[in-house]
């Protein structure tokens, strides 16, 4: 979740924007992503690509979710090239999910409010904790 939440902080992606994000969006130094964006009540030939340099708590972040994703890949022998992709298993309607499932925008959104809330109440009471925002935006 840091990589997710550091990533969109330096990009300002919405959560459909970020689920695009592709392995092959990243510069091989971590230092850019290419962003495709396509804007509430814009028509699909109105999308642009941005590039966004990255903060080194996103590239520092990255390499370590890039190492886990590696292994979770290989477990689950799976082939997506999406950046982030499930831990653990799923389901679409009443159909199970495996792990290394790309994820979409609700379970971006789910996973994160998740994360945060477990962080708040961790750190809670803790001097000079700032709450982190449940919401992406």
């Amino acid at each position: 979740m840091l990589a997710i939440g550091a990533m969109v902080a330096d990009t300002g992606a919405r959560s459909g924007e970020a689920c695009a994000w592709q392995l092959d969006d990243l510069a091989p130094s971590l230092e850019e992503v290419r962003t495709l964006r396509r804007p509430q009540g814009w028509r699909e030939a109105e999308a642009y690509v941005e590039l966004a340099a990255l903060s080194a708590l996103s590239r520092a972040a990255l390499r370590r979710w890039l190492t886990e994703r590696h292994v979770l890949m290989e477990r689950v022998q799976g082939t997506a090239t999406a950046l982030w992709v499930s831990l653990h298993p799923n389901h679409r309607g009443e159909h199970r999910v495996p792990p290394g499932t790309p994820l979409e925008p609700r379970g971006l959104y789910r996973a994160w409010t998740r994360a945060v809330g477990q962080i708040n109440d961790q750190m809670a009471g803790e001097p000079s904790w700032v709450p982190l925002p449940t919401r992406m935006d």
